[in-house]
This record gives structure tokens, sequence and C-alpha cells, in this order.
């Protein structure tokens, strides 16, 4: 990651050898806080960090063009030509850190960022910027342009990607947050390294803990990592696909589908749908934060064979549920539990001598995300969650009324075993299938001796 960043920088400092500045950028301290200003016109390539020694605070600021120091900053050039070093005495305490808050201005720039104290910021404003954040937990800002971004702290950054660009947003180790809520238009967001992740043609890496959406009504599809998503205003889609999730819709009419892992979905607007996962989730249909007036009648759909919490919160609600899930604030007006399945019949023959018994149920979809790693192969992670071996039929295929088979094959796992199970797709199916990164499909389960399971998935490239 840091090997592009290196390349990046490389190209522009060839550029700027024959760029002569047009003034200098300015460095002001107030409080703990030290910031530059970049000259107009002016193409910046700097690095700002902070070092702790012999009991003294030092703050170095260095750039490619020269920088002034505003009186009363204790700042002083520091054993570079033309004054594009500075260093500044911050105080002796090592517990009071110093900030930057960096502004590139107009040009196309790069920052680096390495303060392990107070959080900092960069601005790019306009151009094609790289910012870096190496060591706090920053907030990236890129502003308009083409922007590449690398919050590689280990900490947790802040990333708001610019209102129109096609930006590269590549998380780091820490807790890195991706904020929408500026870009002024809808959002349909994967975390696939590709471009073409909003409608100004982002490329989204995996990695990022938490995602707000804008007011628009956005689709944000999340990874098999534990995700939270966010909504904001807008009648939005979020998928937690693997993971123990945390999606919110915010106002609007949402559509929340957890997949697998132990989720929390929260609706917080109005008539909400929400879709609990194979496994046991917490569901609201209004959270504490959902303004008043504006509940809404929400539809909760946790039938799945796992015991599961639920709170409809205020509105007329439906929750459609297992006979073992819980309403937990008795605040559902219609509860459609499903009826007790019948025992199999008592004819039923039992295993030979040396055969392992066959269960009727128990076959569990790992994860929503299905795996396509060449046009020919699909792969669908399952678990037998019962005493006895499953053994069925997998199909994936298209969702809609008319469903048509992409690929199927059977299954057979020990009991209480996790496997991945290789499907070949043949000509139809790689038709059905499309030349997409992506495509919503349908995953159906037939235990032998049992009833079909119904899952909804999404088949990705990988």
């Amino acid at each position: 990651m840091r090997s592009i960043l290196a390349v990046s920088l490389a190209v522009c400092a060839a550029l700027l050898t024959a760029v002569a500045p047009a003034s200098a950028g300015t460095l002001s301290r107030s409080g703990n806080v030290y910031t530059f200003t970049a000259a107009p016109g002016e193409t910046n390539q700097m690095s700002a960090y902070t070092t702790f020694s012999r009991g003294q605070w030092d703050v170095v600021i260095n750039d490619t063009n020269p920088i002034t120091p505003a009186a009363g900053s204790g700042c002083a050039a520091d054993a570079s030509p033309s004054g594009r070093s500075m260093r500044c005495q911050f105080g002796t305490n090592p517990n009071v850190h110093p900030g930057f808050a960096i502004d590139l201005g107009d040009m196309d720039d790069a920052a680096t960022l390495t303060s392990p104290g107070d959080p900092g910021a960069i601005a790019g404003g306009p151009g094609n910027d790289t910012l870096a954040s190496y060591g706090g937990a920053d907030v990236l800002d890129g502003g308009p342009g083409d922007d590449t971004f690398y919050p590689e702290n280990g900490v947790g950054s802040t990333v708001v990607p610019p209102t129109r660009g096609a930006d590269t947003l590549i998380p780091g180790d820490g807790r890195d947050e991706l904020v929408y809520t500026a870009t002024g238009q809808p959002l349909t967001l994967t975390f696939d390294g590709k471009p073409g992740d909003t409608p100004d043609g982002d490329n989204v890496f995996a990695g990022f803990e938490r995602v707000t959406g804008t007011e628009f009504d956005d689709t944000i599809v999340g990874t098999d990592a534990d995700d939270y998503a966010e909504g904001a205003a807008g009648n939005d889609v979020l998928v937690g696909a693997g993971g123990a999730d945390n999606l919110i819709g915010g106002a609007g009419n949402d559509t929340l589908d957890g997949g697998a892992g132990r989720n929390s979905l929260i609706g917080e607007g109005q008539d909400d749908r929400i879709i609990g996962g194979p496994d046991s989730d917490f569901v609201f249909g209004d959270g504490p934060n959902t303004p008043a007036g504006q509940e809404g009648n929400d539809r909760l759909e946790l039938r799945d064979g796992v015991g599961e919490t639920a709170d409809c919160g205020p509105g007329t609600d439906v929750l459609v549920a297992d006979q073992n899930d819980r309403d937990q604030g008795t605040t559902c007006e219609t509860i459609d539990r499903a009826t007790v399945p019948t025992p199999p019949p008592a004819a039923t023959p039992l295993p030979g001598p040396g055969t392992t018994p066959t269960a009727t149920g128990g076959i569990v979809l790992r994860s929503t995300t299905l795996r396509r790693p060449s046009s020919r192969r699909i792969r669908v992670a399952l678990r037998c969650t019962a005493v006895t071996t499953c053994v069925g039929r997998l199909t994936v295929r298209t969702r809609g009324t008319r469903p048509r088979t992409i690929a199927t094959r059977t299954y057979r796992l020990a009991a209480g075993r996790a496997s991945t199970v290789t499907l070949k797709v043949g000509p139809g199916g790689r038709s059905r299938l499309g030349s997409g990164r992506a495509r919503r499909v349908a995953v159906k389960l037939t235990p032998r001796g049992g009833r079909s399971i119904l899952r909804r998935a999404v088949v990705r490239r990988s």
C-alpha cells in the first residue's frame, strides 16, 4: 500500500521541478493545533510529523515550496534551503499532544500526516490529491477532484470523499470511517477494489469499518467482516453480507438485510423492511434516535429457524417469526409465527450397519456472498448444524417471479462441520449471471427428506 503512495509522490516531485511556486504557504499556531495553508496556484508535496525527545515536543513540516511561519508560532527554518522545512517547539508535557490542520489549496497536491497525538485533518481542496495518514485518528477530506486516500494509521480515520471525482479509497489497519453525506447524489457502494463503486466512479477497497450514506436513496453492500453502515436520509438498501454487522437505516423507507452473522438491525425511520440472517440477530423497527412523528409501519422478517430478538417500536408493525423468536418490547402489532413442523413418520427406515445417519435439515448458509473465482465456478459456504450428517441438493438460481437455474449439485456435510462447496456453471448459467461484478441470486437448500430453504444472496467475482 505504501509503495503505491511512494510512486505517486515520486511522480509529483518530478513534475514540480519545472514549476516555480507563486508564493509561500503559511504556518501558524492556535492552541495545540498547527495550521498550514498553501498559497493559491501552488502545487504542494508535503509531510508533517511530531517527535518527543529529551523532554521536548518537536513539530516538523516539510514541503517542496517555501513556508512562511507566522509571528508567535514558535517555528523556524530547520536547516533546509529556501525555508522548505520548519521545526516548531511545542512544549514539554508528554501528555499534551500537538495536532495539525492542513489546507492544500487548489492544485494537484500530496500530503502525509504522522501525528500519534491529537487527531489531525487534511483538506485536499480542488485538484487530484493524494492524502495519507500514519499514526493518528485523522480526518482526510479530498474536496473536488480525483483523489487517493491512505488512512493507514492503526488507530482509525474518517475519510470524506469529494463531491465530484473518481477517487481511490484504501483503508488501513485502524477503524476507518467513510462519510458520503456531502456528495450530493445517491450512492451505490461495494468494497471490491474496482472502479464504479459510486456514480462518480470511486474505487473503494474493503476494510472500512464504518460507512455513512447520503440523503438520497443509497445501496450499500458490506463484506464478510464486521460492518457498520448507516443509510442516513433516503430510501436505502443496506446489506451486511457476513460478519456481525450493525445496520441503521435512518430516515426513509429502508430495506436492511443482515446476512450471516449475529447482527444488529435498526430501521430508525418510516416504513422499513428488515430481514434477519441465518444467525441470532437483534432487530429493531424504530431505534432510540427515531425523530418524533417519523415512526413507521415496519415489517420484520426473522423466519430462519434461529431464535432472535425483535423490537418493532412505534407504528403498526408486522413480525414474521419462528416459534422461538421473541418480541422484546411487545410492540409488534401483528405476529405471524411459523407452525411447528410435523415430525417425520415412524416408518422412516434406520440406516444400515456401517452407514452414517442422514439429517432431514440442519443445513445453513454461512455467508450470503457467493464467490465466483471464474466464469465457470461458484463457491458456496455451508455449515451442518445437525447432530447427524446433512445431505441434500444445493441450487443457485435467479430471483424474480420466473426463477431460472444457474447451477446445482448435491452436498454432504458431517455433523457440525463447515465446508465450501463448488458448483460448476454451464453456458446457460453463465449467460444468466452475466459479466458484471455482482449479481443478486437466490440459494435453494433442499435437505433429503426435508423442506426446501430459500435464501437471498449475491454472487461476486473474486
